[in-house]
């Protein structure tokens, strides 16, 4: 549309079509804004509680193309469901060999802070350098976990930001709601080191959903720079509007929670698989959930700080148990062997 046209259509002088595709591109345009400025501005600073009417506005702004990505996704949902293929559940494929050890990582907001403690627990019964050959794949939150491990962080200076994370969660979460992508980047931004993608290299595989052509996933393992690896992990995890209104943009996807296609990524079957709930060790063939579990409703609600406390020593405790069974024991050798 020229420019005459739209400032016919905006004056009340143009056809009803013009008006509509006005205000489509203008949409659009801001769809692609949120999606690649917007959500990523500040990184370094801890977000605030938005107001009332902004967090209606950003709802509202993301509620149309919520509508019609969701009723996509369904379809194929749906469809597979019918043909007894499960979207969520994709073939698996050895991406590491087997003499090699891996931790995969399910999704579950505010509750896989458990898989922080399995990483803790891991990091103090082997030792950082062993741990260094390890490869960690993740879905969903469990991305952002498993970035950290494979580009080296100490679990300690991830949890040193979860209690006043939850806090503010749970202090406001109207005003926390369209918002948690910004916390993700932010607590990535802050102890990620600047050679993260480096290190993370043929170490990281994040499972990402992708929605075009038809939804399917994709495993990312590489990484141009430590913006590109936080790009990902946020990818990984999009939940339209409760991460950040709109879209989500990631190296020409447009992409949703890697769980939807694959939660639980592990790279060979001897990988150690991490979940959080008894169903995932019937559906994804997990071996560490919660000895002590959290309820679901806590994935978006964060639990109060004494049992977010609890939950990372339950994951401490469980991996270290796990340790001592026949399969954690083969890891552990695996992952010495490489030293």
């Amino acid at each position: 549309m020229s420019a005459q046209g739209v400032a016919r259509a905006w004056a009340g002088d143009g056809s009803l079509p013009e008006l509509v595709s006005v205000v489509v591109g203008l949409y659009v345009v801001n769809l692609a804004l949120h999606a690649l400025v917007f959500s990523s501005r500040n990184p370094h600073i801890r977000p605030r509680a938005q107001n009332v009417l902004l967090t209606a506005c950003r709802l509202l702004f993301g509620a149309p193309v919520n509508v019609v990505l969701g009723a996509w996704l369904a379809f194929w949902i749906l469809l597979w469901e019918l043909v007894r293929a499960p979207l969520w559940k994709p073939r698996a494929v050895r991406r590491v060999p087997d003499d090699q050890a891996s931790v995969a990582m399910c999704g579950g907001g505010f509750r896989t802070w458990y898989h922080l403690g399995v990483y803790w627990g891991l990091h103090d019964a082997l030792g950082a350098e062993a741990l260094r050959n390890v490869k960690f794949s993740g879905a969903s939150i469990g991305a952002l976990v498993a970035a950290v491990a494979a580009a080296e962080v100490h679990p300690a200076d991830i949890w040193a930001h979860i209690p006043a994370i939850a806090e503010a969660y749970r202090g406001d979460l109207l005003g926390h709601l369209t918002g948690v992508g910004q916390f993700c980047r932010y607590l990535l931004h802050t102890t990620l080191p600047d050679d993260a993608h480096a290190r993370a290299e043929g170490r990281l595989w994040i499972s990402i959903s992708s929605l075009f052509p038809v939804p399917h996933n994709h495993m990312q393992s590489a990484f141009a720079s430590r913006d590109d690896l936080i790009d990902a992990v946020i990818a990984a995890q999009y939940i339209p509007t409760w991460t950040h209104p709109g879209v989500c943009l990631h190296r020409g996807m447009l992409c949703v929670d890697g769980g939807v296609t694959n939660n639980l990524p592990a790279l060979s079957p001897a990988s150690l698989k991490v979940g959080l709930d008894a169903d995932d060790v019937a559906s994804w063939g997990a071996d560490l959930v919660p000895s002590e579990p959290l309820s679901r409703v806590n994935t978006f609600i964060p639990a109060d700080e004494r049992n977010l406390q609890r939950m990372l020593l339950c994951g401490k405790d469980d991996a270290r148990r796990w340790l001592r069974t026949a399969r954690g024991r083969a890891f552990a050798r695996r992952a010495a062997a490489n030293e």
